[in-house]
């Protein structure tokens, strides 16, 4: 998992719209599919995927926030809190309001 993640990780921030569109689109469809094995590489895939909220591209966007609501849906909650919590602390000022409101309004992250 770890190998594929390596490769699949510089997709998600390519400067290339449309790379990064089919790669968080791709995201968004095999994250129901994984499920908790997602586990392992969470840490280093929420940061990513927060970085496309701040996108001047609305559809990045949007499906940044699909992404991160499929995320708390599918995967232990437990296992979110420290990499949202990150990204709010030290992410990008446009994104820490949105990332406070998903761990704030979502007890099942905590």
């Amino acid at each position: 998992m770890l190998k594929i993640f390596d490769k699949f990780n510089a997709c998600l921030t390519d400067t290339n719209s449309k790379v990064n569109y089919k790669a968080l689109y791709t995201m968004y469809q095999i994250t129901p599919l994984i499920g908790n094995d997602l586990n392992v590489v969470i840490t280093n895939v929420v940061p990513l995927i927060a970085q496309n909220l701040a996108s001047k591209n609305s559809e990045i966007q949007d499906m940044a926030a699909s992404i991160l609501d499929v995320f708390v849906e599918y995967l232990d909650g437990g296992m979110l809190i420290q990499p949202f919590t990150n990204v709010a602390q030290h992410g990008n000022a446009r994104v820490k309001p949105q990332i406070i409101n998903k761990l704030a309004g979502n007890n099942k992250i905590y």
